[in-house]
């Protein structure tokens, strides 16, 4: 081996902040925490997450990781469209994780919309293809930022087996037949 690759172990708290640009502007359409476990039976150093919680548009740490990004998407030189982007939250302030021009994975642009009213997807294609008349009806120049209405409480669960091995039948009617109003979709991944 001629080339060693060494990333830093972030500790922290690990966030998205979901966004969507127009013109070099930036609204925060959603920001979520993850809450992680450490260590299955087969590998006791596996960082896994079991859970992406919806948070409240606003408070010290939401308006902390908000400029934080905002700054990332203006030093990429991200102008138009959607924006996911994981930080790490570090007792030396917030740490970029990734930063990638798209929607949020799975179903979170349909989580953001019923828990908002508005799904990313929809920002986004406004802010693309429809002249940005939804954006401009939301954005707010300086720190009086957009933010965005939780009517809605969503929480991302990752069913995790303690046991190593292969389902034999498939879980999403077993979690369907609780009849948890809650639940709103099952996606297996076996």
């Amino acid at each position: 081996v001629n080339v060693l690759v060494l990333q830093e172990f972030l500790a922290g708290t690990e966030y998205i902040v979901d966004t969507v640009s127009h013109g070099g502007r930036h609204l925060c359409v959603a920001i979520w925490v993850y809450a992680k476990r450490r260590g299955l039976p087969w590998n006791p150093t596996a960082i896994l997450c079991e859970r992406d919680s919806l948070l409240p548009p606003d408070g010290e740490i939401q308006d902390t990781l908000t400029s934080y990004v905002f700054s990332v998407l203006d030093a990429v030189g991200l102008k138009y469209g959607p924006c996911h982007t994981e930080v790490m939250f570090t007792a030396r302030g917030p740490i970029l994780v990734e930063v990638n021009c798209r929607l949020h994975g799975l179903q979170g642009p349909h989580l953001i919309g019923m828990a908002t009213g508005t799904s990313k997807a929809t920002y986004a294609v406004d802010a693309l293809a429809c002249g940005a008349k939804l954006f401009n009806e939301h954005y707010k120049e300086g720190p009086q930022r957009f933010l965005y209405p939780v009517q809605k409480h969503v929480v991302q669960m990752v069913l995790i087996c303690g046991t190593q091995g292969f389902l034999t039948r498939g879980i999403a009617n077993s979690v369907y037949a609780l009849k948890l109003p809650s639940v709103y979709k099952v996606l297996p991944a076996y």
